[in-house]
């Protein structure tokens, strides 16, 4: 195993306003549906505060969310010749480049022994990622 990293990359800000692990999706949908609800109670539905309101909660939610997320978790992602590093708060994983597929349909989805995976990381690095793994497939040892 490969001591060097070849890159670390956190993930920032902007990355995670566009591309989204399930668990954030639905802590978004959650939020935005118990601040409607809250809004639904208070406001008429016939009222325009009711769709001015619900566009701030959505807005708010879709831009705080996203930080919250980063603060909490601080993914890092560590990638070495052979393997992939990722680390989510306390918890880290392991995965071997030679058990990564690329999905086809979001350019940050892969498959890890069956399991789908989000890879929230910016362009750059899922370049050399991609270039890595189709390395490994076609039996190139890239150092």
């Amino acid at each position: 195993m490969a001591k060097q990293p070849l890159m670390v990359e956190r993930t920032s800000y902007l990355t995670l306003l566009y591309r989204k692990s399930p668990l954030l999706r639905a802590l978004e949908t959650g939020l935005f549906l118990a601040g409607f609800a809250l809004l639904f109670l208070r406001f008429s539905p016939e009222s325009p505060e009711l769709l001015r309101w619900s566009v701030a909660l959505a807005v708010i939610v879709l831009t705080v969310t996203p930080a919250v997320y980063l603060l909490a978790v601080m993914p890092t992602y560590t990638l070495y010749p052979d393997r992939l590093v990722v680390r989510k708060g306390r918890r880290e994983e392991e995965w071997p480049l030679a058990e990564m597929e690329k999905e086809y349909g979001l350019p940050y989805i892969y498959t890890v022994r069956g399991r789908r995976v989000h890879v929230l990381a910016g362009n750059r690095f899922l370049q050399e990622l991609n270039v890595r793994l189709e390395g490994v497939k076609r039996g190139w040892n890239h150092q």
